[in-house]
């Protein structure tokens, strides 16, 4: 079966053992694997199709990242096929809904700055950084 490339993308990230990528990210990604610019409406077409996936070789969830502070989205080592929210993310007066929401609309300002990465320390949205392209580079099968 033949998975999304964004599918590829978080499953390589995250099989060589990192948490997950925020979604910026695999919508830059997935712009440079179409030889496009990134849009935001980028952004809720590729949530949708990752709410939507069902894939044998593993689900996605949604989860918080420590290192990134930051939203990510990661393998699921619990399910196969399907999407998920951490539950820790839907708290008292927080609904799946609304995370996703606020996802959306953070996602659409970062991809409108060209801001695809999370980098430094303490982490700030960034451009993408060489070693995020070569690492794109490398899922999509393009020599640099």
């Amino acid at each position: 079966m033949n998975n999304p490339f964004w599918f590829n993308l978080v499953y390589t990230w995250c099989v060589n053992g990192r948490t997950g990528l925020t979604l910026p990210f695999i919508v830059g990604a997935d712009a440079r694997a179409r030889n496009e610019l990134a849009r935001p409406e980028d952004v809720f077409r590729i949530l949708t199709e990752i709410q939507s996936f069902n894939g044998s070789d593993g689900s996605l969830k949604l989860t918080w990242c420590p290192d990134r502070r930051a939203l990510v989205i990661c393998l699921s080592s619990f399910r196969r096929g399907g999407f998920t929210i951490d539950g820790a993310l839907v708290t008292a007066g927080t609904t799946a809904e609304r995370v996703l929401h606020d996802l959306v609309q953070v996602s659409e300002a970062r991809v409108k700055d060209g801001d695809f990465s999370r980098v430094g320390d303490p982490p700030e949205w960034a451009s993408f950084e060489l070693e995020d392209i070569e690492f794109i580079d490398s899922v999509i099968g393009r020599d640099r």
